[in-house]
């Protein structure tokens, strides 16, 4: 189920901060862990909340994939740049993202 990580915390309680070592488990681990506590109400409490933390995550992470924030920052430097490109296609009479539009010229030949 891959690596189990862990990491020290410091808890606040009551003003004095005590550390506490925290382990840091992924969705499988998680409910591996949960299938062998017993369900006692605040244990059915906690598994909720894990459950449905892990979802919110999951579509965060799948609308981050979906629509990167990068996106709409490429779209708005296509638009501007698209005039010149144009040009730039006009000029060479190839289309636009042909190779040999961006390619060097050719060498002259020696002698």
């Amino acid at each position: 189920m891959g690596q189990l990580g862990f990491e020290i915390r410091v808890v606040s309680a009551h003003g004095a901060g005590q550390q506490t070592e925290v382990a840091l488990l992924s969705d499988d681990q998680a409910a591996f862990v949960l299938l062998l506590t017993r369900n006692t109400e605040r244990v059915v409490e906690f598994k909720y909340r894990l459950v449905m933390e892990f979802r919110r995550m999951r579509k965060l992470i799948a609308k981050l994939y979906a629509n990167p924030p990068r996106q709409d920052a490429l779209k708005g430097k296509r638009e501007a740049h698209e005039p010149m490109m144009n040009a730039l296609k006009a000029y060479s009479g190839l289309p636009y993202g042909s190779a040999r539009a961006w390619s060097k010229p050719p060498r002259p030949p020696k002698g």
